[in-house]
């Protein structure tokens, strides 16, 4: 190979590995939620830390609330709808609905006990 050639073809090669490299201001990936309730803004964030089934009090602004079952280790957000929002979520001593998969697996009933 000729010498002007070996070196368009290293200029070529460093700039395609220029190209590689990451800006210095690209962010590392996020931390992972903390256990139980979070607030996000509009929406928030329930992360259930523990190798159990747990049954989830959530409340919303306006006085309403529902219950979830969140199996082991589980983590969901809870997205705002319209103007209202979840302000909060809960573990409750009331044990969740299970039911036992085709696999033999428990895992969480569409419906739940209201808490």
């Amino acid at each position: 190979m000729s010498t002007s050639l070996r070196r368009i073809t290293a200029g070529i090669v460093a700039g395609f590995g220029a190209a590689l490299v990451l800006p210095a201001t690209a962010t590392a990936a996020p931390l992972p939620f903390p256990c139980g309730y979070s607030s996000q803004g509009m929406d928030a964030h329930y992360r259930h830390c523990a190798n159990t089934f747990a049954l989830i009090h959530v409340d919303w602004d306006n006085g309403n609330h529902y219950t979830d079952c969140y199996g082991p280790w589980d983590e969901q957000t809870l997205w705002h709808d319209g103007n209202h929002r979840q302000v909060n979520a809960y573990f409750v001593n009331t044990p969740p609905r299970l039911l036992k998969n085709a696999s033999g697996n428990w895992i969480c009933s569409a419906s739940q006990p209201d808490a």
